[in-house]
């Protein structure tokens, strides 16, 4: 695993940027517009979130082509912005503000993060469809491998059994049908629910 801590105070560093450049309120105005252009013509790296508490939000992160991996990487309870990158993620934490790049993953492989070790964290995993393999890097310490799933499965990895821990489970666009492993009792489980054009 490689990872990297880099403070990304963005919103701060462009408003400073912004009052400094603006030689009266109307140029000012001027640039924050041109940014917010910007930003939309680079939609494939910004984030619009409507967040309950601050309301609408630009967040520029990411690159062209990657994969959103949102989800709770730091255990504050709030979604941090992520994408999966052939093989790195990389994590914009909401509690620090620090970003993260952690490799793990390769080539193929299908991002699947979700908390597997119960500790109120998500935990960096993969989905290798060549292999029906699933690895997980967990955050409290370790990492696992558990054979399940085929090509063309779709993963999705949750919480189906209410004890704390993600399930490692896939869905098969084929038959309609869910396979999952229970964390709780290792026990495997089939449902078949779908209709036609459905996705998980």
């Amino acid at each position: 695993m490689t990872t990297h801590h880099l403070r990304l105070p963005a919103v701060a560093a462009l408003l400073v940027l912004f009052l400094a450049l603006a030689a009266s309120p109307q140029d000012l105005a001027k640039c924050w517009f041109q940014y917010a252009w910007k930003l939309r013509t680079t939609a494939s790296r910004v984030w619009y979130l409507n967040e309950s508490t601050r309301g609408f939000v630009a967040v520029q992160f990411g690159g062209s082509g990657d994969t959103p991996v949102t989800a709770d990487y730091d255990g504050d309870g709030k979604s941090d912005v992520a994408v999966y990158r052939s093989g790195v993620w990389y994590i914009l934490r909401s509690s620090t503000a620090a970003f993260d790049a952690i490799a793990f993953g390769a080539a193929g492989d299908v991002p699947a993060p979700a908390d597997f070790d119960g500790d109120a964290r998500a935990d960096v995993a993969v989905f290798r469809p060549a292999t029906g393999y699933w690895y997980e890097q967990l955050s409290g310490g370790g990492s696992a491998a558990v054979r399940h799933g085929m090509p063309g499965d779709v993963p999705v990895a949750a919480d189906y059994d209410g004890d704390g821990r993600a399930d490692v489970n896939v869905f098969r666009a084929s038959t309609g049908t869910w396979y999952r492993i229970n964390s709780g009792s290792g026990a495997f489980a089939a449902v078949q629910f779908r209709s036609v054009g459905d996705r998980p």
